[in-house]
Parts: C-alpha cells; sequence; structure tokens
C-alpha cells in the first residue's frame, strides 16, 4: 500500500522529471517546489498517523517499511539522473531534501519498525563512508599509541575498510560498524598498552565481531598461550576460566553482527575452547592412570621381593623415572640444543636416545614409557610451537639466574 504522498513523489521522480517523458516548464517546476513542504509535512503527519492508531504492530511495520523502501528507490533512481538544467537542478534538490527529511524520521523516530537487512540508498552510503574514514584514522592513532600489533589492527580494521570501498552496504552492517568504531575509541581511551591486546578480544567477543580472521586471530592467541605454560595445570586453569568466560552471557541491549550469515563469535570460540580443553584432560587423566599403574606395579614386585627374602633383586625393579611437564617433542629439542652447544658429548646417539626414554616420564606417556625411536624421529623433526615452547622454558631459566646473582 502506497500512501497519497509517496505515490505523489514517485509520479514526480519517475515520471514528471524524466525528460525523455515530459519537458516540465518554469511555473511547473516553480509550483512543485512550492508543493515539497507540504508533502514532507503531510508525509510526517501519516507516519505519526500509523503509529497513534494502528494497534496491529506488524501493521504498522507493513506501513513504515513500505515507506522507507519507496524512499530508498526514488533516492537512488534520482542518484542516476544526469546532468540537468540550472532550475530543474533546484527542484531536484528539493525533492532530495524532502526524502532525506522522510528517512531521517524514520531512522529517527520509527527505527523499532524498520527493516535493517535492505540497502542504503546511494548518497546517504557516500555521506557515511567519509565518516566512517574519519573515524577510522582516529582508531588507528590511539592503536598505535597503545602499540597494538599490526596483524590486530589490520584484523579489526579490515571491517571498516570493506564498507568504505562497498558499492552497496545493508543499514545493519553499516550500523553494526559505526558502533564498533566508537566502542573502539572508548575503550583505547580507557585502556593500557599493558592489557589492550585482552581488552580489544573481549570487546570483540561482546559485540560478536563473528568475521573468519577474528576467529582466528583469537585462536591462535588461545594457542600462543598455552605454548608459553610449561605446566600442564597452568594450561588447564587457563583453558577452564576461558571456558566459563565464553559459556557466561552477560545482558546487553540487542546489537547487530558483522555477518549475520555467520554463527556467533562466542559460540563458535567457546566450542573451540571446550574442544581444547576436554582433549588435554583426556590427556591428563590418561598420563594419571599410567602413572598409578606404574606405581602399583613397582608396590607389587617390591612386595614379592620382601616376600621371598631375597637379597638385593634391583634388576627386576623398575628404573626410576624422571616426571617432566615437558612433551616428548620439547624434551627431545631440549637435548639437541644442550647437544649442538657442546653441553652433552653425545657419543652413539641411538645409545643417549635409548638412555634418555628410558629415565623421563612425560606426560601422556604409558607404562611402557618413551619410545626411543619416537625420541629419535622427534629429536630430528623439530616444529615451531616446539621450539617456541623450549624458548619460553630457557628464557625462565635465564631470568631467575639474573635474579639470583643479580645479572640482569
Amino acid at each position: 500500500m502506497k500512501t497519497h504522498t509517496t505515490k505523489t513523489l514517485r509520479e514526480l521522480v519517475l515520471n514528471v522529471m524524466d525528460s525523455e517523458k515530459h519537458q516540465m516548464s518554469p511555473h511547473e517546476i516553480e509550483v512543485w517546489l512550492q508543493t515539497m513542504p507540504e508533502i514532507t509535512r503531510e508525509m510526517f503527519e501519516a507516519l505519526h498517523f500509523f503509529t497513534s492508531h494502528l494497534f496491529n504492530k506488524t501493521m504498522i511495520c507493513r506501513q513504515l517499511q513500505q515507506i522507507h523502501k519507496e524512499c530508498i528507490y526514488l533516492l537512488d533512481k534520482i542518484d542516476k539522473m544526469g546532468v540537468l538544467a540550472a532550475e530543474m537542478e533546484t527542484l531536484r534538490l528539493a525533492v532530495i531534501k524532502c526524502l532525506d527529511q522522510i528517512v531521517g524520521q524514520l531512522l529517527g523516530d520509527y527505527s523499532k519498525y524498520l527493516e535493517f537487512d535492505i540497502l542504503m540508498p546511494l548518497r546517504h552510503l557516500r555521506s557515511e563512508q567519509l565518516k566512517l574514514t574519519s573515524g577510522m584514522k582516529a582508531v588507528q592513532v590511539l592503536f598505535d599509541m597503545l602499540s597494538v600489533s599490526a596483524k590486530f589492527q589490520q584484523v579489526i580494521l579490515t571491517c571498516m575498510i570493506d564498507v568504505q570501498k562497498s558499492s552497496r552496504c545493508f543499514y545493519e552492517r553499516m550500523v553494526y560498524v559505526q558502533a564498533l568504531q566508537e566502542g573502539l575509541l572508548e575503550l583505547c581511551k580507557r585502556s593500557h598498552k599493558s592489557c589492550i591486546t585482552a581488552d580489544l578480544l573481549l570487546f570483540l567477543v561482546e559485540r560478536n565481531y563473528n568475521t573468519e580472521a577474528f576467529i582466528a586471530y583469537y585462536k591462535k592467541v588461545v594457542v600462543d598461550d598455552l605454548v608459553g605454560m610449561v605446566e600442564e595445570n597452568d594450561q588447564l586453569k587457563y583453558l577452564e576460566r576461558l571456558e566459563r568466560d565464553l559459556a557466561s552471557r552477560p545482558y546487553r541491549k540487542f546489537v547487530f553482527c558483522y555477518d549475520h550469515r555467520r554463527s556467533r563469535a562466542r559460540d563458535v570460540l567457546h566450542a573451540f575452547v571446550q574442544s581444547e580443553l576436554d582433549m588435554r584432560q583426556r590427556v591428563a587423566e590418561q598420563r594419571r592412570k599410567a602413572e598409578m599403574e606404574a606405581f602399583r606395579a613397582s608396590q607389587t614386585v617390591k612386595a614379592r621381593v620382601e616376600g621371598s627374602g631375597a637379597g638385593t633383586v634391583t634388576a627386576q625393579l623398575p628404573v626410576y623415572k624422571i616426571h617432566t611437564p615437558l612433551s616428548v617433542d620439547a624434551l627431545a629439542y631440549l637435548f639437541k640444543l644442550l647437544i649442538t652447544a657442546k653441553v652433552i658429548e653425545p657419543g652413539v646417539k641411538t645409545e643417549l636416545f635409548a638412555f634418555l626414554a628410558g629415565i623421563f616420564q612425560t606426560p601422556g606417556t604409558g607404562l611402557n614409557g618413551i619410545s626411543p625411536g619416537s625420541f629419535e624421529t622427534k629429536y630430528k623433526q623439530v616444529v615451531q610451537s616446539t621450539a617456541r615452547t623450549v624458548r619460553v622454558l630457557l628464557i625462565r631459566m635465564l631470568k631467575m639466574l639474573d635474579e639470583e646473582f643479580g645479572l640482569g
């Protein structure tokens, strides 16, 4: 259903102002110029009438959404008009002003009745893109002041750059990016260098910034944090805290997501953390069971030896193992560094690997211990994550040395 005023505007834009269909006289143009304020007033009255006298919200939404779509369509039509004569240009500006005022009234006072998954008028998009560019520069300045990494900046600013370059954009995406930009400015003004990354991660999860790049970046941060924790208990506590934080649903007013086709950022990340936690808890449980089995076996052998009254039967007793929270990969690389730095003379490496595999107990190792072949394979094939773990351990040892003897 079209109101009389939108029907009038449609007739004016599509037929009367179309030079191929009609040639307007100066008098005709003047009449329309004088009519524009009246059309605007009637349109405002119609909006007020619909919201005041229609008790069914569905009917109100239908009417206002139709008016909104009509205005967008007509604004885009006017935008595509070619070069006009001076007097026609005056009329075009008057029509644009009228339509802009109607759309502004709809978005300002009646937004709860509108749909936001529709395309913005081109002229409004260009105007908002300019504001977005200015705001993005301010965000970048604050990011640089707070030493936000270039990679993280790129992950965050990509959404603004995409909207800046878009030839068409949905209202919901523009509203989301504008709100995100304002929130980032406020956050940066009250945050500190030492905690800005953590603050930004939390903020983006709360704002449902569900881009593929952000999800991947968050996962990488979690994995890197875990690599820096040697103790298994520290890793589990870290993941448990993250899981609790992501499982909670803090109340906040509704906000649009960046991409409604993708799952919520909080849900995707919670599933990832939960999966990582479950895997590490299973490994920890397997290790505890293996240690318990080894202890029971040693107690059984000890009881048999004592019961038989035999003397020294050390060959039957299990060899004492050095327990370490390091994985087999990290342990093998640590000894590779010791050998390369000539701290240890390797001799026959096969014998060394067999000896080391026999005296160490790592997380997840069963009753039979580490396989010498596995230890040798890990020794020869080192991955970057293993190198990071060992590096963190060595830095920690150097720091302890500096603190103890004042060498720092």
